[in-house]
């Protein structure tokens, strides 16, 4: 086995895809939260009037908005300290 370091990470295609996975994850925790806001006892008689589309698309965008950013920032903090202390090692099994 050869061992290897993990030295840069790209950040633009790391962020692409944290944005992604975050816009996917946000549509069950908005569901989440939206089922356990029913269970709110000083919610009990009033009318909901939040619009649907400010819950269902507005959210998970901002969602996956915050979660590129912070993809961007995780990726930017590894490559400078990959390039301070050396990287991650890992084993290559070829």
């Amino acid at each position: 086995m050869n061992e290897k370091r993990l030295t840069y990470i790209a950040v633009m295609s790391a962020s692409l895809h944290g944005l992604l996975v975050s816009f996917v994850l946000a549509y069950p925790c908005v569901a989440m939260a939206r089922f356990f806001q029913g269970f709110d006892p000083q919610r009990a008689g009033t009318l909901d009037r939040t619009a649907w589309w400010a819950l269902w698309i507005v959210m998970p965008v901002v969602i996956a908005v915050f979660g590129g950013i912070m993809t961007t920032l995780f990726c930017l903090a590894y490559n400078l300290s990959a390039k301070l202390l050396g990287g991650v090692r890992y084993k290559d099994q070829t």
